[in-house]
């Protein structure tokens, strides 16, 4: 990961630590094209200050999967992941892979796991982490979210 796109995840990081309830960030890197489609994990940022390098692994290795499709298929997903009630704000928890726009382009996928009520919150956050990728620029693709 070169410097920009450092300051561009930090700036992400910043976004969606201070603006969503997050739980965790993962960001998976192209490996060598000449390896195909392969994802390596890289980067991973914590609400929780207990999480561990082993930890990271885990939950690189959970979202492995849907991350890779996400990246091959140049899309945007968002799931479900608390089955049950919501907290007491009324929140559930929801994994938003970002596989499309200008992620997809510079080689990474980010993976966000948000508390929130409604998945139509996260489209603006969508355009926003799109925005600070694309550095800035007005305008940049927006692939819409498939919510399952």
């Amino acid at each position: 990961m070169n410097s920009m796109d450092q300051e561009k995840f930090e700036k992400v990081r910043e976004f969606v630590f201070g603006h969503l309830n997050t739980d965790l960030v993962m960001v998976y890197r192209h490996k060598d094209p000449s390896a195909g489609n392969e994802l390596k994990w890289c980067r991973a940022y914590s609400a929780k200050d207990w999480r561990t390098q082993q930890d990271y692994d885990r939950a690189a290795a959970h979202y492995y999967s849907i991350a890779k499709s996400c990246f091959d298929e140049r899309k945007n997903f968002l799931t479900d992941e608390s089955p049950g009630a919501p907290n007491e704000a009324g929140q559930r928890w929801w994994v938003l892979i970002l596989g499309g726009g200008p992620l997809r382009d510079a080689g990474y996928v980010l993976v966000v796991r948000v508390a929130i009520k409604d998945p139509k919150e996260l489209e603006s956050a969508v355009r926003q982490v799109y925005n600070i990728f694309g550095s800035g620029t007005e305008g940049a693709e927006y692939a819409p979210v498939i919510f399952r």
